[in-house]
């Protein structure tokens, strides 16, 4: 988005006001306003591509401050900044003008109804969106707490079940290799002594 469409966005608002009979037939013209201006800022705040002269004022700017084609990709070249400059200015009177039609067809202070009617929904949206995060961090956090439970219970049960195989194995063994037995009466001792 550029200055451009947002210069259209806000022809179309006025265009609108002046047939709309109600808010809502207007509604859908200043959604696409608004969506023209957070593109066109979100895009002015990460700028990576180079800006060529697409309206005819930035390229009579650019011919009258005897720039060539490399001024284009350059952020701080004159025609680029008084572009800018010029089409944020032309921006911000046509939305004052907007705000005088819509105050003018629907009464004093409509405008900053709207204004702040959309910018309270939208950091309720922004604040739900944050709370959502922080739920599904938390739960996350919870879950990964839950599984490290479980394997560390479930890691010494494995080891109590091994430990007492091993005890019974063990046992079983034991009483069913008797191949050293001591002795246990003296007649016993006898009969070993006279076999030696």
């Amino acid at each position: 988005m550029d200055p451009i469409t947002i210069g259209t966005a806000i022809g179309a608002c006025k265009a609108a006001v002046s047939t709309a009979k109600s808010i809502q037939e207007l509604s859908h013209s200043l959604q696409d306003l608004w969506t023209a201006e957070a593109d066109y800022n979100e895009k002015k705040r990460n700028k990576k591509e180079p800006v060529k002269a697409t309206s005819r004022m930035q390229q009579i700017i650019r011919r009258r401050a005897r720039e060539d084609e490399d001024a284009y990709g350059d952020d701080t070249s004159i025609a680029n900044v008084a572009t800018d400059v010029l089409a944020e200015k032309e921006n911000t009177m046509a939305l004052e003008g907007l705000a005088i039609e819509i105050d003018r067809k629907w009464g004093k202070g409509t405008w900053d109804k709207i204004r702040y009617e959309r910018a309270k929904r939208l950091k309720a949206r922004h604040e739900a969106k944050r709370d959502a995060a922080l739920k599904a961090k938390t739960k996350e956090l919870e879950d990964k707490e839950f599984l490290h439970k479980i394997f560390l219970e479930s890691s010494k049960g494995i080891a109590l079940i091994i430990v007492i195989t091993g005890l019974i194995y063990g046992l079983i063994w034991a009483k069913n290799n008797k191949q050293v037995r001591y002795p246990t009466s003296n007649i016993e001792i006898i009969k070993i002594w006279n076999l030696v």
